[in-house]
């Protein structure tokens, strides 16, 4: 799981696709190298997070103060990147859901927006 997601944003980032011996060269060399990648997860409370999820939050709040419409849709996106809603998503959107402040129309259009999307898996 964690290897898909990290070669869905690799390919994102690099439009390409990458295979798995190619990922796990480039995981190499990072890790050779010590060069510093974001951990995926993030504890808070002793509670496990999807850390892309808590920093792509991090980041839109940063603007403005709050998640906007937009910004909802780059979090669903976030989300969806790996074809299935897991339990760490889940709690890490409560999380963001219950710390950080969004518009009202963001809010209710991403609450709507993932259980559409979540009842289809």
């Amino acid at each position: 799981m964690l290897l898909s997601k990290i070669s869905a944003k690799l390919t994102k980032v690099l439009e390409v696709p990458l295979c798995a011996k190619t990922l796990l060269q480039y995981y190499s060399f990072l890790t050779s190298n010590r060069i510093i990648i974001m951990a995926y997860y993030r504890t808070i409370d002793g509670v496990k997070y999807d850390g892309e999820l808590l920093k792509a939050a991090e980041d839109a709040v940063a603007k403005d103060g709050s998640i906007n419409m937009a910004e909802a849709e780059k979090l669903l996106e976030e989300v969806k990147d790996g074809n299935n809603y897991t339990d760490i998503e889940k709690g890490t959107m409560a999380y963001i859901r219950e710390n950080f402040k969004w518009d009202e129309d963001a809010d209710e259009w991403f609450r709507a927006a993932i259980r559409k999307w979540a009842a289809n898996k």
